[in-house]
């Protein structure tokens, strides 16, 4: 099933500004002008009331930001954008938000900001994404930046029996949709997507090994992990890093990778570049869930 908000709160933090949601349905922002969502250019040093269903229309129920936006989903599965440059698709900033629609159809239900770019969920389990694209972030097959939301295909190639329903591709130079999407995530310069039957998908910049795939190449579209990465577990949920990715398991297990510099993995070493999965333990034993 496509994640759904059970909070009536949410907050996100970007480089300089902090969004956050409270259990009305309002929307908070401060710090930094330009991705605040107020009409002015005024920095906050306080959290500042954008509004609820009087501004969006519907209660807020979920909120994302970026190096220069925020966006936040709606209860009637719009999304609401602001900010500028590329996780905007556009070259200058905007003070004032800009509604954007369900996408063919399907109402969104959560959203994901890395530095530049956006990735969107919608309740029909698709993967939307745009902006900046020159680290292939957004998944489409190149470096190309977008100014306006394209779904998320797999190649074909892809389509093994290890990955049943996840996505439907006749042969390797035939692209469909990524299916079954129930979570989506986004590092600085990559994005994750974790299914309804556990698999993640990564793509984009691949340097310190940030996508775990055994290397640090770039990968255009989605490149599944493999299952024995995570020790049989089932991936719930994901986050990323500037350089580095977290997941959750079913099963209560994480695990991290990519870079490990200052100990931001959690693995007990300091690494420059963790390439696959590693288990987050304490006292030799795994921190949550799976012994």
């Amino acid at each position: 099933a496509v994640w759904r908000v059970e909070c009536r709160m949410a907050i996100a933090s970007g480089c300089f500004h902090t969004a956050a949601v409270n259990e009305n349905g309002e929307l908070f922002t401060w710090g930094a002008t330009g991705a605040l969502m107020h009409i002015d250019e005024d920095h906050r040093i306080l959290p500042t009331l954008v509004g609820g269903r009087n501004v969006f229309e519907s209660r807020v129920v979920m909120t994302a930001a970026g190096k220069f936006i925020t966006v936040v989903v709606t209860e009637d599965g719009c999304l609401w954008i602001s900010g500028g440059e590329g996780d905007s698709g556009s070259e200058m900033p905007r003070l004032i938000m800009s509604k954007i629609g369900w996408l063919d159809g399907e109402k969104i239900a959560m959203a994901a900001c890395g530095d530049e770019h956006t990735v969107v969920l919608t309740f029909g389990a698709h993967v939307y994404t745009w902006g900046d694209g020159s680290d292939a972030q957004l998944g489409q097959g190149s470096y190309v930046s977008l100014v306006a939301p394209a779904i998320v295909h797999v190649p074909g190639e892809q389509n093994a029996d290890e990955l049943p329903g996840d996505c439907l591709a006749s042969g390797p130079h035939d692209l469909k949709p990524l299916q079954n999407a129930s979570f989506v995530a986004a590092g600085a310069r990559h994005s994750l997507v974790v299914t309804s039957r556990g698999n993640v998908w990564t793509w984009g910049h691949g340097g310190r090994g940030r996508l775990g795939h055994g290397d640090e190449l770039h990968r255009l579209t989605p490149s599944i992990l493999g299952g024995p990465m995570l020790e049989g577990s089932l991936a719930a949920m994901a986050a990323g890093g500037g350089s580095h990715s977290v997941i959750v398991c079913q099963d209560g297990a994480v695990f991290a990778w990519g870079c490990g510099l200052s100990g931001r993995l959690g693995l007990g070493i300091e690494s420059e570049a963790q390439l696959i999965p590693a288990a987050v333990c304490v006292g030799g034993q795994k921190c949550w869930g799976g012994g």
